[in-house]
């Protein structure tokens, strides 16, 4: 049996970002099957793993209709760079930034979720 379910999601795609350190971050871009989403949540993932690994955790968020960037960090998976204080806060400004010029987003709601370590950065985002 597979171990992630992907039905419900119209695409997956990776999103590429460039920070201001000149690093390339590798972001997912998960969207939902039906209707126009709810809004777009940006995901900060923990200090274990990487998208992929944070994945999962993403998954109920597209069932209820919302599209939603997994965020990746410097160091982190395919992402360029090292992960340091000062390079996971302009990653995270980078891909709220990259994630407020997508098409469909302008004007719909935005929200920063982060799950341990993300919890920080998203809150850091926020304020």
């Amino acid at each position: 049996t597979a171990w992630l379910t992907l039905t419900g999601y119209r695409s997956i795609k990776a999103v590429k970002a460039t920070t201001p350190h000149g690093h390339q971050l590798y972001n997912w871009l998960a969207t939902p099957t039906t209707g126009t989403p709810k809004g777009t949540i940006v995901f900060y993932h923990g200090n274990a793993g990487n998208v992929l690994a944070q994945f999962p955790l993403v998954i109920p968020f597209v069932q209820k209709g919302y599209r939603v960037v997994v965020a990746d960090y410097s160091g982190y998976g395919l992402s360029d760079g090292k992960p340091t204080r000062r390079h996971i806060r302009a990653d995270a400004a980078t891909v709220l930034a990259a994630a407020r010029q997508m098409p469909d987003v302008a004007g719909a709601p935005i929200i920063l979720y982060g799950q341990s370590m993300g919890g920080q950065i998203a809150g850091a985002r926020a304020v």
